[in-house]
């Protein structure tokens, strides 16, 4: 009742409704002309496993759904970060470490609860038919901005089927110096066929302060396989290669806890400063491409050092 009142406020006053779950939604505005929505109190999470179902309130971040369906012995597709509301995660497409196994956050909902702009309150999924099925299949591909969503249920899967090695997921770290870019980039293009259970990431970032060389750029290649440590060597047979690692200053493979494998974000989730994120879908890298973008990145990174989250 309280957001229906609100969308009627906002409408009468001529005010952009803007829902907030976690608040780390960087592109978001907020200012004279935003009627802000504060869904924080709606966090009920509810299992179902005879169906194979969560429901999940809009306030629910991430970390707190992760740590209780790992501690009922199920998973489903989540963001790397355990303060991402789990509604803005799926509305924002929801790429995720499971992408290879279960596809992005959206291909894993099975229901939105709704409140639309003319205050009505709608349950749609993919076997609602008319506008209700429009609104299901906008939700899932353009997202933000169609209704306010309190909820919404997704899949989920036992976390025995992963097969990990003691309940821990492998994950393997290069660290490469700028001089070492081309190494770096051969070895993320050789990849041209990924397992299913296999994300494999290149990041650039600035060495954090108290480390040697503090603010030097760092290209990173992180691995991580949701399934058995045996089979994640075979997989990533490639970040092993003596030629590939004696170009690295570090590289490390580790196992990390399924709880406790956002925890390396958190120093990202930290509210306030300048943070920005953009997604982009690409056919296609090229070496040339991921090398002028590291030039780009340390070039605005130098000038402006406060970008360098």
């Amino acid at each position: 009742d309280h957001i229906v009142a609100a969308i009627r406020v906002a409408k009468q006053n001529g005010l952009n409704v803007v829902p907030a779950g976690g608040r780390h939604g960087a592109f978001v505005a907020i200012d004279s002309k935003t009627a802000l929505v504060e869904l924080r109190e709606f966090k009920a999470i509810d299992l179902d496993k005879a169906n194979g179902t969560v429901r999940v309130g809009a306030g629910v971040l991430t970390g707190e759904l992760l740590k209780l369906l790992i501690e009922e012995g199920y998973y489903t597709t989540l963001p790397n970060s355990n303060a991402v509301s789990i509604i803005g995660g799926i509305l924002g497409g929801g790429n995720t470490a499971q992408n290879g196994l279960h596809g992005f956050m959206v291909d894993n909902v099975v229901s939105f609860r709704v409140i639309t702009a003319g205050g009505q309150t709608v349950e749609v999924s993919a076997s609602s038919s008319g506008d209700e099925l429009a609104l299901f299949n906008a939700l899932c591909g353009v997202g933000h901005g169609l209704g306010v969503v309190t909820a919404a249920t997704m899949k989920v899967y036992p976390v025995s089927s992963l097969r990990l090695t003691d309940n821990k997921v492998w994950s393997r770290l290069l660290m490469f110096p700028p001089p070492a870019l081309d190494a770096a980039v051969d070895a993320f293009l050789s990849f041209d066929q990924v397992a299913s259970p296999l994300t494999l990431t290149i990041m650039f970032v600035r060495s954090p302060p108290g480390t040697p060389a503090a603010g030097s750029p760092i290209i990173l290649i992180a691995a991580t396989y949701y399934g058995p440590a045996e089979e994640a060597e075979k997989a990533a047979a490639k970040l092993f290669d003596e030629a590939v690692v004696s170009k690295a200053f570090k590289a490390d493979t580790i196992m990390v806890p399924l709880p406790g494998i956002n925890n390396g974000m958190e120093p990202n989730n930290a509210l306030g400063g300048f943070k920005a994120m953009n997604s982009a879908r690409l056919k296609q890298l090229t070496p040339e491409t991921i090398k002028q973008s590291f030039a780009k990145w340390v070039e605005v990174t130098t000038e402006a050092p406060d970008a360098a989250r």
